[in-house]
């Protein structure tokens, strides 16, 4: 009866193991999403702001100021 305890026992510990080496490949891919999309937002925000600085130019040539 130990021993059936023993072997369930390291089962059970190999089994949380992998558990646990699953949720830390998780963690990962989460944290390396969350970097993904703090990239992306951060090339949105410059990316909107450089078309708002192209809409905002002068769409007409500036004058000439010459000596007659």
């Amino acid at each position: 009866m130990i021993d059936e305890i023993s072997v369930t026992t390291r089962e059970q510990g190999s089994g949380i193991h992998q558990i646990n080496d699953a949720i830390t490949q998780l963690d990962q891919v989460t944290q390396q999403n969350a970097a993904l999309v703090e990239l992306m937002s951060a090339f949105q925000v410059e990316g909107g702001a450089f078309q708002y600085r192209a809409s905002t130019r002068p769409t007409a040539a500036p004058m000439a100021l010459g000596h007659k």
